[in-house]
Formats: C-alpha cells, sequence, structure tokens
C-alpha cells in the first residue's frame, strides 16, 4: 500500500511547480546530448572507482555531501569518488489505455536508504542477503513512476572538461577475497555506457527531457540530482599506475544513519 508521504514523491509541488501530466511542458524540449568515455578514459575510470570502493571497504572514506541548492565544482583530482544520489519521474501514454497493465511494476524489496552512503553500501556487503536493488527505490502510482537511485561516481578530466563517470551502486562488489568487482566493460556497443554528468552540478535542479516516442506509445520524464557525496578524494602523488594493482582491503562493520 502507497502512504501518503510516497505519493507527494510524484506531485508538482515536490518537483519545483513541474507537473509530470502537463504533456506541453516536453513537446518543445530540445534533445540533451549525451557523452561517453572512450575506451581507454572508461577503463580508467573503472580502475579507480574499484581503488576508491576498496578505500571505502577499507573504512578510510568520510562523506562530505553537497545537496540540494548547492553548486558542485570542488578542487578534486582526477579519480576522486562521489556518490550521485538522483530521482525522475516519468510517465508512459499509451494510445490504447489496455496495455499500460504491462509496464506497472513495484520493487518490494529494495533496502531502505540510509547516509552515509558508503556505509549503506558497505553494510550490504555481507553475503547473507541479495543485493540486487540496493540503492534503489521505485514507486509506480497511476500510471506515473517515481524512480531514485544511487550510483557510485568518479571525477574525470577531459578535454571537454571535468565529468563524473556513474557507476552501477549494487553491481560494485566487495568479493570474499577482498577484491572489488566492476561490471565489465561494454565491448560492443558503447551506448551501454552510463554518460558522463558533466562538472559543474547545481544540485536539486530539475531536468527536463524531450519526450520520446515509439509505437503505440509516449514517454515523458523530468529529473534532478539530489545530492552528491564526496567519499573520498583521490590523492595528487599518486605514482601511475597505482590504482591498477589488484588491491585487496577486508571487510568492517559499518554504523549507518537515515537517508
Amino acid at each position: 500500500m502507497t502512504q501518503p508521504h510516497e505519493a507527494n514523491k510524484i506531485t508538482p509541488e515536490y518537483w519545483g511547480g513541474y507537473d509530470i501530466c502537463n504533456e506541453a511542458t516536453f513537446i518543445n524540449e530540445p534533445v540533451i546530448p549525451e557523452v561517453r568515455l572512450t575506451r581507454k578514459e572508461f577503463a580508467h575510470a573503472q580502475r579507480e572507482l574499484r581503488y576508491g570502493v576498496g578505500q571505502v571497504a577499507a573504512g578510510n572514506a568520510t562523506e562530505i555531501r553537497y545537496q540540494a541548492g548547492n553548486v558542485f565544482d570542488p578542487s578534486l583530482e582526477d579519480g576522486s569518488l562521489v556518490v550521485v544520489d538522483t530521482e525522475l519521474i516519468s510517465r508512459r501514454t499509451f494510445d490504447d489505455p489496455r496495455d499500460a497493465w504491462s509496464v506497472s511494476q513495484i520493487w518490494n524489496n529494495e533496502p531502505v536508504m540510509t547516509r552515509p552512503y558508503s556505509e549503506f553500501w558497505l553494510a550490504h556487503q555481507d553475503y547473507t542477503t541479495a543485493r540486487t536493488h540496493v540503492g534503489c527505490e521505485v514507486l509506480a502510482i497511476a500510471g506515473t513512476t517515481y524512480l531514485r537511485m544511487l550510483q557510485w561516481g568518479v571525477i574525470m578530466r577531459r578535454k571537454e572538461g571535468r565529468a563524473i563517470q556513474p557507476f552501477a551502486f549494487d553491481m560494485t562488489e566487495l568479493m570474499h577475497s577482498g577484491k572489488i568487482y566492476t561490471p565489465p566493460i561494454p565491448r560492443r556497443d558503447p551506448e551501454l555506457q552510463e554518460p558522463v554528468i558533466p562538472i559543474p552540478v547545481n544540485t536539486g535542479e530539475v531536468q527536463i527531457w524531450p519526450r520520446l516516442t515509439s509505437p503505440g506509445c509516449k514517454l515523458d520524464l523530468f529529473s534532478r540530482i539530489r545530492s552528491i557525496d564526496v567519499v573520498y578524494p583521490a590523492a595528487g602523488d599518486r605514482q601511475p599506475g597505482q590504482s591498477r594493482k589488484q588491491w585487496r582491503f577486508g571487510l568492517r562493520k559499518p554504523g549507518i544513519n537515515p537517508a
């Protein structure tokens, strides 16, 4: 059963006056270009991810939060680890209303998010519970879907400027061996890589996406980054290639607080 505070997450008041049911909001929005790292850049970001998350596992991380209303543009070295907290709301409109039932799905077993997010992740690396959907919250109400998700992020410097390369929160795992597992790099389809998030980031700013259309269906959505937590700032004097080592980290017990 949906609770009143959950239903509030799809209201215009929650989204700063934007109404997901107002089709005129989306029709004339320009296409938002997506930027992806090269395979070489992505592989480097993935190595930095393993190193940074390994420091979380070893207890060497302390979070600093940039929440809604703040501009995220700190002086961080390349390879610094962050957690990005994003939420979006979407609505599918079908030419045939009978098709709507097929997309109604709610994940009922995702753990409730707590802060610090790095400690929240670590609390679910005990090998006793399923880690699927760790860092996700999904609500489906009256044809509208609300999604909140956490992602690891690595600060990268490119010719186009600094950016955050996001990675799946729940698919980054601490293995029994002490190594950090990350999903393989997509080989055939670079579109499977998450696009980067350009820096600076205006946390809390609503991003309206242009309407997506497919046969028999229209999709409207907008999103925003709730907060970005700096978890592990990279050291500027780290030796080249140091992050490539297969570090092993011990599991420790975290202390967590409500998000």
